[in-house]
């Protein structure tokens, strides 16, 4: 996501590896996996993509609504939050 995200220089992202022997993990992990790969197919180097593209999934990950969120996507919570700190 790095070189890909606008954001990349401004953000500190950390990688989460979920552990085998905690299943909660597990669950969330692969339903992003499944958003992935509805868009890059396993057999294809992501190489392969331009950046646009690559954009543009990104894009569809963050204003896909989740569950968990209430069925808002990322990107809106994300922005709620943003409005929220800026009035406080």
């Amino acid at each position: 996501m790095g070189k890909y995200s606008p954001y990349a220089t401004t953000q500190k992202l950390e990688e989460v590896i979920p552990t085998e022997f905690i299943p909660c993990e597990r669950g969330s992990n692969e339903n992003v996996i499944r958003i992935i790969r509805r868009f890059i197919h396993k057999s294809t180097a992501i190489s392969s993509y331009t950046d646009d593209y690559i954009q543009f999934v990104e894009d569809a990950i963050n204003d896909y609504p989740r569950k968990l969120l209430g069925g808002y996507s990322a990107e809106s919570v994300y922005l709620y939050n943003e409005v929220l700190s800026l009035t406080s």
